[in-house]
Parts: C-alpha cells; sequence; structure tokens
C-alpha cells in the first residue's frame, strides 16, 4: 500500500497523518482531517513529490476505513504550515 504527495514544496518538512477516523477539526488554521492514529515525518525531494509506503495487514476487516493527509512547514502558509487534501481508503 502507497500514497504519493505531489505538488508539495521542495525540500519542506513534513508528516503524513493516518488515522481511522475523520476528525476535520482546525489546527494550524487548516483543517486536520484524519484522526492522528499515526505520523510518518517526511522531506518532500527537488521535484515536490514525497512516496509512503507500508503493508497492508490481512486482518484488516471489511467496513474499516483510512484517512491519509500530508502536512508540510509553508512559510507562504497559514501560521507557517499547509495541509494536502484527505483520502479516503474503504475496505470493502
Amino acid at each position: 500500500m502507497g500514497f504519493t504527495l505531489t505538488s508539495g514544496l521542495e525540500g519542506a518538512s513534513g508528516s503524513y497523518v493516518l488515522g481511522a477516523g475523520e476528525l476535520g477539526a482546525a489546527f494550524k488554521a487548516v483543517v486536520l482531517v484524519p484522526t492522528a492514529g499515526v505520523i510518518a515525518a517526511i522531506v518532500t525531494g527537488s521535484d515536490g513529490e514525497s512516496l509512503i509506503v507500508f503493508p497492508w495487514p490481512a486482518s484488516v476487516l471489511g467496513g474499516f476505513s483510512l484517512y491519509v493527509q500530508v502536512w508540510l512547514s509553508d512559510p507562504d502558509g497559514p501560521l507557517g504550515y499547509s495541509a494536502s487534501n484527505a483520502v479516503r481508503l474503504d475496505v470493502p
């Protein structure tokens, strides 16, 4: 399983935020969509991209949803941060 961020700032530090629920709360003047279950630190490449890959557990039951969003340091963003759109993965 993997997710790719595109069109990020070159060499920006940030985090993938993954959670099993939808929070939708204001954070740093932007909306944090996933509940913060797992946070993985990243740095974007010279192309502004980042890839996170992880094994999908076979024990995950149908009906499970995973929300993913990327947060980056951004001097031009609200309070110095910007966030990607969020993605929801639903297990049938």
